[in-house]
């Protein structure tokens, strides 16, 4: 779909009156990154407001959208520090990887770059560091969640016959 601004021109008369100063396309209009229902709702909503920010063009603004995602992903594992650095470092001792903290802490550099430098920065970037966060959240959320459902199913499945224990 294609969508037109028009303004008046107040000098002219009949169909002449309107002049195109906008044509965008409109479609297809994309969906924003979601995080899985396993992530908690906190960290789901500002994840996907930086997606939507992302989308939208306004690079800086997803990237500290994004640093914002990885503090609240710090604060509901209890991650214990006077700032974010000492916070996503604070991660490993909660069971993080050491190598999902460093991707983590990129998060935090672009959004610290982004509005206290004002650095800009590429759409693939951007997208580097959505997908760094998809992939934690993945590790530290989504994995631990299957794991209990299957433990869970294998229990029902024990109890449901006798003989196999």
């Amino acid at each position: 779909m294609i969508n037109e601004l028009f303004k008046r021109n107040a000098e002219k008369e009949g169909y002449d009156k309107w002049e195109l100063v906008q044509r965008w396309r409109a479609w297809p209009i994309r969906e924003p990154r979601e995080l899985d229902t396993y992530v908690p709702d906190k960290i789901r909503s500002l994840y996907s407001e930086a997606s939507r920010t992302e989308e939208a063009g306004a690079l800086r603004a997803a990237a500290v959208m994004y640093r914002a995602t990885v503090e609240e992903i710090c604060t509901d594992k209890g991650a214990q520090g006077r700032n974010l650095e000492l916070k996503i470092a604070d991660l490993k001792n909660q069971g993080v990887s050491e190598d999902l903290v460093a991707d983590l802490d990129e998060a935090r550099f672009l959004g610290n770059w982004s509005i206290h430098q004002g650095l800009e920065f590429s759409r693939e970037e951007i997208a580097d560091v959505a997908a760094l966060i998809d992939d934690a959240c993945f590790e530290i959320y989504v994995q631990p969640a299957q794991r209990q459902l299957m433990r869970q199913a294998r229990k029902q499945r024990r109890d449901a016959n006798p003989r196999t224990r």
